[in-house]
């Protein structure tokens, strides 16, 4: 808020402000700027301030809807995590590699959904078609025994339908196994 309608504000309606008039639009870097019935009613004006920039009136942005997991989006390293709690998972494995108990950390891997249509028209008998995508939030190979693991960090309201069916379809289609990280 700037200074002159800061000190607008502050004027109590008995005061000279009135003699200012439209000289108060004038002060503005945008003349004209300001809607000819706010400069006579204070309640209108805090309200219309509320919603737009004062100086050009333009009318600002509403403000953000929080997630709908209430998660924080955080970004570490220049990778962006959708929660804190995968971030913290991030942090481990890092410290895991960094000790040289795995290695080749991969973060948000993709794996294509794909189903196999059996046709007699064409040669061979077979189409695939990709339906969908998977994204976990990590992949790695464990030193000591050579085995890669694809972690996902899951609190109960993320376990959705929509994602126990895709994780079902990846570990049928890969043979692999998710471990989900709580």
């Amino acid at each position: 808020m700037d200074a002159l309608l800061a000190l607008w504000l502050r004027v109590p309606w008995y005061s000279p402000r009135y003699a200012l008039g439209d000289d108060l639009v004038a002060l503005c870097p945008t003349p004209g700027a300001l809607p000819e019935s706010l400069m006579k009613d204070r309640a209108a004006w805090t309200d219309w301030a509320k919603h737009h920039d004062t100086i050009s009136g333009t009318r600002l942005a509403p403000p953000k809807k929080p997630a709908k997991y209430r998660n924080v989006r955080v970004r570490i390293d220049g990778i962006t995590f959708d929660s804190l709690r995968e971030a913290a998972r991030y942090g481990e494995l890092k410290l895991l590699q960094g000790a040289g108990l795995i290695r080749d950390l991969e973060v948000h891997p993709v794996y294509a959904l794909q189903v196999l249509e059996l046709t007699e028209a064409t040669a061979p008998p077979w189409v695939i078609h990709t339906v969908g995508t998977y994204s976990a939030d990590f992949r790695y190979h464990v030193v000591v025994s050579g085995q890669v693991i694809i972690e996902d960090v899951k609190s109960p309201p993320t376990r959705t339908d929509l994602y126990t069916w895709k994780k079902k379809h990846v570990e049928a289609q890969y043979g692999i196994l998710i471990t989900e990280i709580e």
